[in-house]
């Protein structure tokens, strides 16, 4: 959910007051997936009551699903049809929120959403573009799991819809699922010039999917849009994020999580086409709605910045903090960059986890 205020005027763009969430409470599952307190919620749909399955891992549940498994639920004919309408809505507004000019200030209409954008230029046509990418599921989060599809045009394989489960880590944090449409389709704007979009909405799903209950967050019209440009050869890529972690995480903690998503996805993508990608400008939107009026206080300590105190912004989630409250991190960035303690902390931290283990003796 997103406000957009542009030059002339000002326009609230609210595309989630639009299209609500459908709850489905009565999908066509087995009675031994139905109980949500029970672990065989994960399952081949084909279980008796009788003889349950154990539930899968996440890495061998995500095998089977890009192996072409059968699917962990069933939708009826009128939930399928409630979940295309509802895809085919949000995706396009995603595509007329990624098409705004890079000058439009675009702000999260929730207190608790981070919005952030990247724009990029790439040489490649958009057959093959799509070639590329199409068959692949958005693989950005850390785990992710295919329920089910929810529709699949027969047309070449390029209109696609599918319900997903994602896991996402937040540091200092319980980790945060997803349940999300994940619409692929091909597009033509008004001036004629197609394009290839992958949006991400999340939506409401009763059933408990795994057998760690954990807090479900959000995902707002999140993911890219490739289209072609009037220089033949040359695509535009944006990539949008706008989630919400709901619960007790401070929005500084959910701006660093938004822009790691970014930068994953941004990495994944070069990685499948196989080319670097040219930046064409370096876009940060955090906290736009209270950027204006909170720029006199830092963001950690809340101590006035007066003209005096010394301030400096983060070079993580780009706020402006006083200079006791950040230190210098000569590691990716250059030398006179500084990081606030808390994105510092963030960093060692996933450093740390990277690390390999110490052989054992």
């Amino acid at each position: 959910m997103c406000q957009v205020s542009q030059a002339v005027g000002e326009t609230r763009w609210r595309p989630g007051h639009g299209p609500t969430p459908v709850s489905i409470s009565h999908l066509h599952i087995p009675q031994s997936m139905q109980r949500s307190t029970s672990p065989t919620a994960v399952g081949s749909p084909s279980s008796s009551a009788a003889c349950p399955r154990r539930p899968l891992p996440l890495d061998e549940t995500r095998r089977r699903s890009s192996a072409g498994a059968a699917p962990l639920l069933h939708l009826t004919d009128g939930e399928q049809a409630q979940y295309a309408s509802l895809g085919h809505k949000a995706c396009a507004e995603f595509i007329q929120l990624a098409a705004l000019s890079r000058d439009a200030k675009v702000r999260s209409t929730t207190r608790d959403a981070a919005f952030c954008r990247q724009t990029s230029t790439l040489s490649s046509s958009l057959q093959s573009y799509i070639d590329r990418v199409h068959p692949r599921a958005f693989d950005g989060l850390d785990a992710t799991m295919h329920v089910c599809t929810v529709e699949d045009a027969d047309d070449g394989g390029r209109h696609h819809i599918r319900l997903q489960w994602g896991l996402l880590h937040v540091p200092w944090s319980q980790d945060r699922e997803f349940v999300y449409l994940e619409i692929q389709r091909v597009f033509v704007d008004k001036n004629g010039l197609r394009g290839y979009a992958r949006c991400l909405y999340s939506v409401a799903l009763s059933v408990q999917l795994t057998p760690m209950k954990r807090p479900r967050g959000n995902i707002y019209h999140s993911g890219i849009v490739v289209k072609e440009t009037r220089t033949p050869g040359v695509l535009e890529e944006v990539v949008l994020i706008n989630l919400s972690l709901q619960g007790r995480v401070p929005l500084w903690m959910t701006n660093i999580v938004a822009k790691s998503l970014l930068k994953r996805t941004c990495t994944l993508q070069h990685a499948v086409l196989g080319q670097p990608q040219t930046r064409s400008r370096r876009v940060s939107i955090w906290n736009e709605a209270d950027a204006a009026p909170d720029s006199k206080i830092c963001k950690r300590c809340t101590k006035p910045l007066s003209w005096f105190r010394l301030k400096a912004t983060c070079a993580v989630c780009r706020e402006t903090v006083c200079k006791d409250c950040t230190t210098h991190w000569d590691i990716l960035w250059h030398k006179s960059d500084r990081v606030c303690f808390p994105c510092h902390g963030h960093v060692l931290s996933m450093q740390a986890k990277t690390l390999p283990a110490a052989p054992s003796y």
